[in-house]
């Protein structure tokens, strides 16, 4: 599959319930994985994103990380099982930064219109 077709994929999946991660090679025909990342993201906001690569390359970690990549999966995979595991360990760690990012996000919200009617008191002259 080539990275254009991982975003119309995607586009699909987006379309119904069910989008809650994206496994994604760094190393695809077409565009990169972290293009792949991006334009997905262009469509999914927020998706949790791993890529899967045989390369360990500190300037691809980098980019990762600026784009927001929760984490690699490193190939050849030895044992289904233990991708399995790993995925799902950097899932719950996503989704608990998620709720975490919420949370901050309804208590600013929350301490943004208490100050709006704070600063709505009329004043004493």
């Amino acid at each position: 599959m080539t990275g254009e077709e991982a975003v119309r994929e995607a586009e699909t999946l987006a379309a119904s319930p069910g989008l809650d991660l994206a496994l994604v090679a760094a190393q695809l025909p077409g565009i990169d994985g972290l293009e792949t990342v991006r334009r997905v993201r262009d469509r999914v906001r927020g998706l949790p994103a791993f890529l899967m690569t045989s390369v360990i390359d500190a300037d691809l970690a980098t980019s990762a990380a600026n784009l927001g990549v929760v984490g690699f999966v490193h190939k050849p995979l030895a044992d289904l099982d233990t991708v399995v595991a790993r995925l799902s360990q950097l899932a719950r760690e996503s989704l608990e930064r998620t709720r975490e990012h919420a949370y901050l996000a309804r208590i600013k919200e929350r301490h943004e219109r208490v100050l709006a009617r704070y600063r709505s008191l009329p004043r004493e002259p």
